[in-house]
């Protein structure tokens, strides 16, 4: 299914990731602002747990899952101290739950976190829906965000 380079590359990523310490250390050094950029989906610890979902699934193996574990305290201390920032996909909860859904078994592992981050998602949602719909006049972008939720 893959080649010896994509498996290589996979494997030397999975290695480096196993290091949370030098993973932080990286964080620290190359994030401009790091409270917010550790919660992102694009490259932050949201990133590497969907990451170790799919090495989890191409190795058929539960350490992937372990090691994540780690990263998925490391998230929940982070929002504790920092909070989160919206409800947004790439940088607030929906990217952080969709993480953590991809490594938690369906459900069967962090499930009161999960269920606590999706009411707090669901609140932010309203508040969203709420000042869409009482915009007056409404915009084309009212209109489309309030029509799709």
């Amino acid at each position: 299914m893959f080649d010896s380079a994509i498996k290589n590359i996979i494997e030397k990523s999975y290695n480096q990731i196993k290091d949370i310490n030098s993973i932080d250390t990286f964080l620290e050094e190359n994030l401009i602002n790091s409270s917010v950029e550790r919660l992102s989906l694009v490259n932050g610890y949201p990133s590497i747990l969907i990451f170790l979902a799919e090495v989890s699934n191409f190795l058929k193996d539960e350490e992937p899952l372990d090691i994540a574990y780690k990263y998925v305290l490391k998230m929940k201390k982070e929002i504790e101290k920092n909070g989160y920032i919206d409800g947004s996909l790439s940088i607030g909860l929906s990217g952080i739950l969709y993480s953590i859904y991809r490594v938690s078994d369906n459900c069967k592992r962090y499930n009161s976190l999960i269920k606590s981050l999706n009411y707090l998602l669901t609140k932010e949602a309203e508040k969203y829906i709420k000042k869409f719909i009482n915009t007056n006049p409404p915009t084309y972008y009212t209109y489309d965000c309030a029509t799709r939720c």
